[in-house]
């Protein structure tokens, strides 16, 4: 997993490489909204 771009505190975009049990990357973004207690996170 590497954080390829953060947008603090709006979202965080990873790259995550898999080599077991089947090659595949994946690019996945995080969202946080602000709320009570602290941020809630939608990942996409």
């Amino acid at each position: 997993m590497e954080i390829v771009e953060s947008d603090f505190p709006r979202s965080i975009k990873v790259r995550l490489e898999f080599t077991k049990p089947f090659k595949a990357v994946n690019p996945t973004t995080f969202t946080f909204t602000p709320a009570d207690g602290g941020p809630r996170s939608r990942g996409g």
